[in-house]
């Protein structure tokens, strides 16, 4: 099961009436889109953290993928919030990695230094940006471990759920 491609569906004008209107400057739409994009964050964010509410099955009592468990080894995660939940809930892989990439994305929503998305002369993204293939990423490794570990009706219920298309809209 894959994540679904197209997760957000914009349907607003704020800062996109530039048809003439004097008012809607160049800066006007920037700050628009720096809007939506925080608006985005802060849903998604909000998703992940139910999402790993609900995928609370323990290691003990069923595996995860080989793909899941080399992902989870290799997150390095420097957030104290992500590191206190891998002490409390050591065996529980699916809340920890949906907790990692939440802690990206609230990394990525305090970020002020994001001017280069708007930038005509930005020629390369840092390195640290979090892209929407990142989180599409860790989502099918999450569906596809629960698919081949007894977990078929969560990765089609509950995280198909949350990564559907209406859960990022309104």
């Amino acid at each position: 099961m894959k994540a679904p491609t197209r997760w957000i569906t914009f349907g607003s004008w704020m800062g996109g009436d530039r048809d003439g209107n004097p008012n809607v400057t160049p800066s006007v739409t920037a700050n628009t889109l720096m809007l939506h994009r925080q608006l985005a964050l802060q849903k998604l964010s909000r998703s992940l953290r139910e999402l790993s509410r609900l995928l609370s099955v323990s290691s003990r009592l069923d595996g995860i993928s080989p793909e899941l468990e080399r992902w989870l080894k290799a997150d390095e995660e420097p957030d104290p919030h992500v590191r206190a939940l891998k002490d409390r809930y050591p065996h529980e892989p699916y809340r920890l990695a949906l907790a990692a990439m939440r802690s990206r994305l609230l990394a990525a929503e305090d970020d002020e230094e994001v001017s280069w998305l708007l930038s005509p002369n930005a020629s390369e993204k840092p390195e640290d940006v979090l892209k929407t293939k990142d989180i599409a990423q860790v989502l099918d490794l999450i569906a596809n471990s629960l698919t081949t570990h007894r977990g078929a009706l969560l990765a089609e219920g509950e995280l198909h759920g949350c990564g559907s298309r209406s859960s990022f809209s309104g």
